[in-house]
């Protein structure tokens, strides 16, 4: 779960950048445009599940924190339980930004 909630971000945003690309010729000849939003939306869900994973690792890592009497360093768990919410928000926010362009350019254009 630790891994999900790291890596989950950065491959939406592989996926939805190399999907939009394989798919703009093909909705510039054929038209369809929501397919484009569709995957956009996909991607923002596969990030915001992998920001749920790291948001459940992070908190898993302060209980165990807490058993442990509180006086050890952060916990492995903890620690990829933040980055993962670090990294899930800023592919998060680079997924919204490459989006965008597409409600008001047309994929044509050029």
């Amino acid at each position: 779960m630790q891994w999900t909630g790291l890596l989950a971000g950065p491959v939406a945003w592989a996926l939805h950048m190399q999907t939009n690309y394989a798919l703009v010729p093909w909705v510039c000849m054929k038209g369809g445009e929501m397919l484009l939003y569709l995957v956009s939306i996909f991607a923002i869900l596969i990030t915001a599940a992998g920001a749920f994973a790291a948001w459940r690792a992070w908190s898993e890592g302060g209980r165990e924190k807490e058993a442990n009497g509180g006086g050890d360093p952060i916990s492995r768990t903890s620690f990829m339980g933040a980055l993962g919410l670090l990294t899930s928000a800023m592919f998060l926010l680079v997924i919204i930004a490459q989006a965008i362009p597409g409600f008001f350019f047309h994929p044509c254009q050029r």
